[in-house]
C-alpha cells in the first residue's frame, strides 16, 4: 500500500512533464494509424 501511493506521487509530480509527451506520441500514432488506413482503402481501391 505505502509503495503505491509513493508511486502514485511519483506519477503526478512527474505527469506535469511528461503530459506534453505522451500528447504528442498520442498525436503520431493518430496520424500514423490515418495512414495506414487511407494507403489500405487505396490498395483494395486500386485492386478492386
Amino acid at each position: 500500500m505505502v509503495a503505491g501511493a509513493a508511486g502514485e506521487s511519483v506519477l503526478l509530480t512527474h505527469a506535469h512533464r511528461l503530459a506534453p509527451v505522451l500528447q504528442v506520441s498520442a498525436a503520431v500514432a493518430v496520424v500514423a494509424l490515418g495512414l495506414v488506413r487511407d494507403l489500405r482503402q487505396r490498395r483494395s481501391a486500386r485492386t478492386g
